[in-house]
């Protein structure tokens, strides 16, 4: 009777702990927020270098091809000069014929070269941006940080639960350069 009556107590109590604690998981909210995503990418200082690092390399590609461009136009220009039966004619047509070459070869590889540095450069800088937002929200609390996008994957969120400007100032602080 009294093993009875403790099966009882037992199994009582462990329901109401059982209940207890569907209750509290059942209660408690997921602590969410978002960031603007484009103001997160482009207020990024990394994102800014990492801009300016490529702008400066593709004016140097462009620079070597307007080389390129001036040589073939003085070649043009040298070939017009040139009577119909000058000696070095020839010779200058296969080098003009060369010339065109090189700047189709030149530009073809260098729209090549700029789409890999770009998308190279942006992966990373993207890459700092979410360890940096993983790592913010596994120290506050987060179960998750919603990004929004200009085509709309988040359709509503009030302010409170805006982190743009808090993670930004973080990763701006914690910044130390493109990888």
């Amino acid at each position: 009777m009294k093993r009875l009556e403790a099966t009882k107590v037992v199994t009582g109590l462990a329901m109401v702990v059982l209940i207890g604690i569907m209750v509290v998981f059942w209660f408690q909210q997921p602590k969410i927020g978002f960031v603007k995503t484009p103001e997160l990418v482009y207020g990024y200082l990394g994102t800014r270098e990492a801009k300016a690092d490529f702008e400066e390399l593709k004016s140097k590609m462009l620079a070597n091809l307007d080389t390129l461009k001036r040589h073939h136009s003085d070649l043009l220009m040298e070939y017009k000069g040139l009577s119909q039966d000058s000696p070095g004619k020839v010779d200058l047509e296969s080098e003009i014929r060369r010339s065109q070459g090189n700047i189709r070869n030149y530009e073809l590889g260098i729209d090549e070269k700029i789409y890999r540095q770009d998308e190279e450069l942006m992966t990373g800088v993207l890459n700092q941006i979410n360890s940096y937002v993983m790592d913010f929200g596994k120290a506050n609390g987060y179960d998750y940080i919603f990004g929004t996008t200009e085509s709309g994957s988040l359709l509503y969120a009030t302010d409170a639960d805006d982190l743009t400007d808090e993670i930004l100032e973080g990763l701006n602080d914690n910044y130390s350069g493109v990888e």
